[in-house]
């Protein structure tokens, strides 16, 4: 590409090599102990100056009465506040409606290359989640990423991305979940897309390169460049002991998992796609094992040229709703067509329908049965696709 061009603009790591980078993180000697009811965790100052433990009750149907951690002075600010969540694994199924399964099964198996068998529910699209680590605690075990939501395509700027676990207690009456904002010098901050020589169209036209890069970048960093530091935050949960404490003798440092295989679904090339990064359209839109029911919506034939790409992989619906069943996604990167468009009444996107032969990568126990929708800003569109016929309900 052309010196300037844009879109290798933003996919170099900002500021020094990755060799020159600073170990942004405090002393790691002094240990902070928090204890609350039956759970206890220690966590170096680098991460957080003090944690506080408190109940909160089941006040809707979105949880069961939950133990919840929150740390005072963390050392970044994000969009979403650190904190660790224990549930019981029962009520949580039961009032939720989620099934851990799939966790469960990943942490007895380990495979090299994990998917996110349960991501926390965010109101955004999960565009990726990268270096899997399984992580002991004393009773159980679970697994970290570092993942990044976004509602529309953007860059990736630093504070935007998040370290997150997901465990189990061996007895399987518990479940963990912990979420915590990361700051790193390899991103830019939020003024980037006012700098000279970015030109959003063509950041969006490169968007899923872009995201292949961002994703190499960040799984070959150092832990050190990371604010907090990785291996702090692993050693955090590490630490995680219920009931009556127990003295142990300190743990080596967790080793992190290496996939696999870099082969990425949108480019058919080489690249970092460490659980699947980028992922499908959101992880609470995760499919249930119903038999996707057939669209009811009469198909209308159209003569408008109207292609669409992926940013990146991205679930279908049986009907152009968010609750609706997603039987499956297609992936980033690759084109499909759409016969029709429908926007609904409170939403701020449209959708569109696609072709009954759109290639469609279905989730398991689920078939092609007739056309599917797809959320507009998910996607690129070439052609005159607002010219496309209005499927009426």
């Amino acid at each position: 590409m052309a010196e300037g061009d844009s879109a290798t603009y933003w996919v170099e790591p900002i500021g020094d090599s990755l060799q020159d980078l600073p170990e942004r993180t405090a002393a790691l000697d002094e240990v902070i102990t928090s204890r609350y009811d039956d759970v206890q965790i220690e966590f170096a100052l680098a991460v957080a100056e003090d944690a506080e433990g408190e109940t909160v009750p089941e006040v809707t149907e979105s949880a069961p009465d939950y133990t919840l951690f929150q740390f005072e002075g963390y050392r970044v600010s994000g969009d979403l506040a650190p904190e660790l969540r224990v549930y019981p694994l029962e009520a949580f199924e039961q009032v939720t409606g989620e099934s851990l399964e799939s966790l469960k099964n990943l942490l007895e198996a380990r495979p090299e290359t994990a998917n996110v068998a349960y991501a926390p529910v965010i109101d955004a699209m999960l565009i990726f989640a990268l270096r899997p680590t399984y992580i002991d605690f004393r009773g159980g075990s679970g697994i970290r990423y570092v993942a990044h939501w976004m509602d529309s395509p953007s860059p990736v700027i630093d504070g935007e991305i998040y370290y997150v676990f997901t465990g189990l207690t061996d007895d399987g009456t518990t479940f963990i979940q912990a979420i915590f904002p990361l700051a790193s010098a390899l991103l830019p901050d939020d003024s980037v897309t006012t700098q000279a020589g970015f030109n959003e169209e063509t950041f969006i036209i490169n968007y899923g390169g872009y995201l292949i890069t961002i994703a190499d970048v960040l799984t070959d960093a150092p832990r050190a460049s990371f604010v907090p530091n990785l291996g702090a935050l692993d050693e955090l949960i590490g630490s995680l002991q219920f009931g009556e404490v127990e003295i142990v003798e300190a743990t080596s440092e967790v080793e992190e998992t290496q996939p696999a295989t870099r082969e990425s679904e949108a480019t058919n090339s080489p690249a970092t796609t460490v659980a699947q990064a980028p992922t499908r359209e959101s992880a609470a839109a995760a499919p249930s094992e119903t038999p996707a029911p057939t669209p009811t919506a009469a198909l209308v034939t159209s003569n408008v040229n109207c292609t669409l790409m992926p940013f990146s992989d991205t679930n279908v619906r049986v009907i152009p709703d968010l609750g609706a069943t997603a039987p499956g996604y297609v992936p980033g990167g690759a084109s499909v067509r759409a016969d029709g468009q429908r926007q609904r009444v409170g939403e701020d996107f449209n959708w569109w329908r696609l072709v009954s032969d759109a290639p469609i990568t279905f989730y398991p126990g689920y078939n092609a049965s007739a056309a599917y929708w797809i959320r507009a800003d998910f996607v690129h569109e070439e052609g005159d696709c607002g010219s496309l016929p209005v499927i009426p309900n």
